[in-house]
C-alpha cells in the first residue's frame, strides 16, 4: 500500500463536515462551555483558524459553507443528564497545502469537536 503523497504547494479539493464552536467563560461560575457558531462569517473564521493550525490555506473564492442537519442527543455525565444539540456545517472548496505533515496529521486526527458524532472528517481529492 502506498502512503499519502501531499507536498507543499499542492492544490486539493476538500470537503469537511464540522461542528464549529468556541469556548465561552462564564464569569459568575468561572466555568467554560462550548457554544456553537451559527453565522457564516463566524464559521468561515473558525475554518480559517483550523486551516492555519492544520498546515493548509483555504481559497476563499472557492469556499462553500452549507448548514447541515442538527443532531440532538442525551449525554449522561456524573449521574446528570443533559440534552445536547450538535450544529453541523458542511465546508467545501479548494485548499493549498502549506505543510504536508501537518495536513496529514489533521486528516488522521480530524478537525474540531464531535468527531464521534460524524464531524471532523477532512476529505481530499486532486
Amino acid at each position: 500500500m502506498q502512503s499519502l503523497q501531499i507536498k507543499k504547494g499542492d492544490l486539493l479539493r476538500f470537503r469537511l463536515r464540522a461542528n464549529p464552536t468556541k469556548r465561552v467563560l462564564y464569569q459568575r461560575t468561572q466555568k467554560s462551555q462550548r457554544i456553537s457558531l451559527f453565522s457564516e462569517e463566524d464559521c468561515k473564521q473558525w475554518l480559517l483558524r483550523k486551516a492555519e493550525k492544520g498546515g493548509f490555506l483555504i481559497h476563499l473564492d472557492s469556499l462553500l459553507i452549507t448548514p447541515a442537519p442538527y443532531r440532538t442527543m442525551v449525554i449522561t455525565k456524573e449521574e446528570k443528564t443533559h440534552k445536547a444539540t450538535i450544529n453541523m456545517v458542511d465546508f467545501s472548496g479548494v485548499l493549498k497545502v502549506g505543510d504536508g505533515e501537518k495536513l496529514i496529521l489533521s486528516i488522521a486526527q480530524g478537525i474540531g469537536p464531535a468527531k464521534g458524532l460524524g464531524c471532523g472528517l477532512l476529505s481530499l481529492s486532486r
